[in-house]
């Protein structure tokens, strides 16, 4: 059985898009403040010394 391939971490880059806040479609669409949460737990994630694949400057977040 082979061995799983993971990303080469100086080669591999993630972008993370999300949105939590819609100030153009005014007060009647509330905020999603776990959007938010749940993109830093992904960088988090992605970039743990223990168990991520990217590099911290490889996993930019917007």
């Amino acid at each position: 059985m082979s061995q799983p391939r993971f990303p080469d971490p100086a080669r591999s880059r993630a972008v993370l898009i999300g949105a939590s806040h819609y100030p153009a479609a005014g007060p009647d669409l509330l905020d999603i403040p776990a959007v938010g949460a749940n993109l830093t737990a992904l960088r988090q994630a992605l970039t743990s010394p223990d168990t991520g694949v990217l590099r911290p400057r490889n996993a930019a977040g917007c």
